[in-house]
């Protein structure tokens, strides 16, 4: 990948490449990128507070990656330890891991931490802080279905991510926690289920008149259904990065075996979960449908740049547009992890977020 950015202050608090080098004499990026210094200007390079290593907490005050490196331990001890932001220890789904003392036969040290429960995206109706903010169940969280139909009638959940709960789901025709239930118009125009009552089923309802369920134009075999499938950018190591993308949009369309019932599309997701779901609206030029769950999409653009997490994110990769904000003074463009999108906040400091110099302007992204 050819990479467009500037590693600028590492959320480990070091300037530069990863590996040591220097921003202004072209310092290697944590996978071999090359780090142009002449983007920085004059005075470009921001430090994050380096604070002195505690030996009894198990976390890493002086961010180097490594916890509590140089101090002495009794070879054989098992204690607990954190490798995240320093806020989010033991908060909501955050856990500590373990490190051991082991010796190398000269010399006693403890180990990489192991099985961390780190922050994620937020899951909404899990009764979890996911993302470790203090916050459950957040609504720009994501939905995680429980299964591909509304498997209880009677949760308050949306166990298939189709916006439908319980008894407003088509899943639930016949439950008998859902008898005598009528909606004042079809609310779904695909299910086979009269959602209003009225004798007309689905596309046949006039309230399905313009619904892009009743003009789909599938044109698939027999056993194939019109298929929508996430990009899958598998994780990497290294340290927070930027590379150009290609352009390409975040899904492809094609026809692939399945069933869904009439008026609805597959999707698969990058994890692999299929799920059937109305199709998506039609999208203005350079502009692609994108399912962002709930049985809803957007209109996406291509895959411009790859944004690469560090490993506090997880070392993931997502493909997003350039940011095209003007943001006031003391803030910059901010690629935020809950959302995946851009928006203005204050200027990262290199713990949560690192700064990078993105073809000359300094953006925020995820460590």
């Amino acid at each position: 990948m050819c990479f467009t950015c500037l590693l600028v202050a590492g959320c480990s608090g070091s300037p530069g490449g990863r590996d040591g080098g220097s921003v202004n004499d072209g310092g290697a990026s944590a996978d071999g990128g090359t780090l142009d210094g002449s983007l920085l200007g004059d005075g470009g390079v921001v430090t994050a507070e380096i604070l002195e290593e505690i030996c009894t907490n198990g976390i890493d005050e002086d961010r180097n990656g490594s916890i509590d490196d140089g101090c002495p331990c009794a070879v054989g001890t098992r204690r607990a330890c954190w490798p995240g932001p320093f806020d989010m220890r033991s908060v909501g789904a955050c856990r500590d891991g373990e490190q051991t003392c082991d010796s190398d036969g000269t010399n006693a040290a403890y180990s990489l931490c192991m099985g961390a429960a780190m922050p994620g995206r937020e899951i909404r109706d899990d009764g979890l802080d996911n993302d470790c903010n203090g916050e459950t169940d957040e609504p720009g969280g994501i939905c995680v279905g429980t299964g591909q139909i509304e498997t209880s009638c009677d949760d308050r959940r949306d166990d298939d991510c189709d916006t439908a709960i319980d008894c407003d789901d088509p899943d639930c025709a016949g439950s008998s926690d859902c008898t005598s239930h009528c909606n004042a118009e079809e609310l779904f125009c695909w299910g086979g289920v009269d959602d209003d009552c009225d004798g007309s089923i689905d596309c046949a309802d006039p309230d399905c008149a313009t619904d892009p369920s009743c003009t789909v134009d599938d044109d698939c075999l027999s056993g194939q259904v019109q298929t929508y499938r996430e990009r899958r950018l598998d994780p990497t190591r290294g340290g927070s990065s930027i590379a150009t993308g290609d352009n390409a949009p975040p899904t492809t369309v094609s026809c692939e075996d399945g069933t869904c019932p009439e008026g609805q599309v597959q999707v698969i997701t990058a994890a692999g979960m299929r799920s059937c779901v109305p199709p998506p609206p039609s999208c203005p030029d350079n502009r692609y449908a994108n399912y962002v769950g709930y049985a809803r999409w957007d209109c996406s653009p291509p895959c411009e740049i790859i944004i690469h997490y560090g490993g506090i994110y997880g070392g993931q990769n997502i493909c997003t547009e350039r940011p095209r904000l003007s943001c006031p003074a003391g803030q910059s463009p901010t690629f935020v992890f809950e959302t995946q999108m851009w928006t203005c906040r204050p200027t990262c400091n290199n713990t949560l977020y690192d700064q990078i110099v993105l073809e000359g302007q300094l953006v925020c992204i995820p460590c």
